[in-house]
């Protein structure tokens, strides 16, 4: 009996160890000076000299941990499992350049609900929509495809262009959400572009129909260009947030045709985010045909629209509640226009602020 208890013992304890290396989660290192000896989990010196190598090494909570330096793309990197790609010294240190003009393609596609992106300045990406392909409507810098974390990032001066007039509501210049659960957190998103033909949306950020616990979160959204002609309307400069959550952000110095700063749709909530110095033909702070959106708790000051409403321009729909409109300017209307000239349309203002706008035509709002 004793040995018998002995063995069941000794079992349990290999099965045990057993379970604990299977579960062991690996570090895979990146660095420019590496020596490329895959795994790359040998430390330093083993280092893959590529991002995309060691991501593709590295399996479910592994991590992929990059040195500092600038990483030149020719296409770019894919992260499909749950992994964590993050860098040794920060954003401000370590570089993705996707290397536009010389190449054309997107920096960054995530396509994991576990995956998190950590501490890169991501730039130079240039993604053009070819078709109405499955999940490739956008985001010149970064996709985040149903899911995956995008975390104290820089994301700057990258471009999405749709040539072709039949894709709608494509777009994000810096970073397109693709639905599920993607989530942009303590990100600085700024300079990116969305060109070409077509309504797309999103000079700097598209979110695209995602959960309602997706979103932009912390997050500072500055001088993102959206086209402001009558063949590239560009709804949202900063944000085309068509679902999802925006909160705690500040959205600055963006343009578009409509909705300079923010273009919120159905299923979209706008919170406690201050919107400032956003230039629009319709709405330099907020616009769009918003339907159901909420804007909660926001201050939007110091916009302008060369048109109607230098603060708010609402087609149809919206709801505003706790918001501060202040000190906007326009062509006519320079704090609010309110549309609604469909049926069930009607937009609401629920304790708010509107005053020391103005407009040579029609006034304040």
């Amino acid at each position: 009996m004793k040995t018998r208890d002995g063995i069941g013992i000794w079992s349990a304890v290999c099965l045990a160890g057993i379970v604990a290396l299977n579960g062991r989660a690996d570090t895979h290192y990146v660095s420019p000076s590496g020596g490329n000896q895959s795994p790359y989990t040998n430390g330093w010196s083993s280092a893959s000299q590529d991002i995309q190598s060691a991501v593709n090494a590295a399996a479910a909570n592994d991590t992929v941990l990059v040195n500092e330096g600038t990483y030149n793309l020719t296409s770019q990197i894919v992260v499909s499992a749950a992994i964590t790609l993050q860098s040794l010294n920060g954003r401000d240190a370590t570089f993705i350049n996707g290397g536009y003009p010389a190449y054309s393609n997107r920096c960054l596609k995530v396509n994991n609900v576990n995956a998190i992106v950590d501490g890169f300045t991501i730039t130079n990406g240039y993604f053009v929509i070819t078709g109405d392909t499955e999940g490739e409507y956008g985001g010149g810098g970064v996709m985040l495809y149903n899911m995956g974390t995008l975390r104290n990032c820089v994301v700057a001066h990258n471009t999405c262009y749709n040539p072709d007039a039949v894709w709608n509501n494509h777009g994000g210049g810096g970073i397109f959400v693709n639905r599920g659960s993607g989530v942009i957190s303590n990100c600085i998103v700024r300079n990116n572009t969305c060109l070409g033909a077509g309504h797309q949306g999103g000079g700097g950020i598209l979110l695209l129909a995602p959960d309602a616990a997706a979103g932009v979160f912390d997050s500072a959204i500055i001088s993102n260009v959206g086209p402001a002609t009558a063949d590239n309307r560009c709804g949202g400069g900063g944000i085309f947030a068509y679902g999802g959550t925006v909160s705690d952000c500040d959205i600055v110095g963006n343009q578009a045709y409509l909705g300079g700063g923010v273009y919120p749709r159905t299923g979209a909530t706008i919170r406690d985010v201050r919107m400032a110095g956003n230039s629009a033909t319709k709405g330099g702070g907020v616009g769009g045909n918003i339907g159901t959106a909420w804007v909660r708790d926001c201050i939007i000051s110091n916009n302008t629209a060369s048109l109607h409403a230098g603060g708010v321009f609402v087609d149809y729909g919206g709801n505003f509640s706790n918001c501060v409109i202040v000190a906007n300017s326009a062509y006519e209307y320079g704090g609010v226009y309110a549309y609604g000239g469909q049926p069930n349309s009607k937009t609401r203002f629920v304790n708010c602020v509107v005053a020391g706008n103005s407009a040579p035509n029609r006034g304040g709002m």
